[in-house]
């Protein structure tokens, strides 16, 4: 069923994509349902494709997975709820959740890059 919060969550899902675009070393820390850390970048390969990774940080040395198919929008609402609870991590003093620091840095950069 379709419902305002989701139609309101696109706004975030946009920005949550634009971090992720705009540097390859921009990446989201999240714990699925059983704990487990993930650590979920974007991938552009020599095509300009675009893939959406998920490392197992619990097993350092396996390769990213591609997670291009999961990362659907009630996915992505579901990560941005989480990272609502998350601290800060680039600048810990200046924001009160991980996701209002992504959500500012990706909203200046845009500022920064506008024509």
């Amino acid at each position: 069923m379709r419902n305002k919060d989701m139609l309101f969550a696109f706004d975030d899902m946009a920005i949550l994509m634009q971090y992720l675009y705009m540097d390859p070393n921009n990446k989201i820390l999240i714990h699925n349902a059983i704990n487990v850390p993930l650590e979920i970048s974007m991938y552009i390969d020599k095509d300009e494709c675009i893939y959406i990774k998920s490392k197992n940080l619990n097993f350092p040395d396996v390769p990213a997975a591609n997670f291009t198919e999961s990362f659907h929008p009630e996915t992505m609402h579901r990560i941005i709820e989480q990272l609502k609870t998350e601290k800060a991590i680039e600048f810990p003093d200046q924001f009160n959740n991980r996701w209002e620091e992504i959500k500012t840095i990706t909203k200046a950069n845009l500022s920064l890059n506008i024509h």
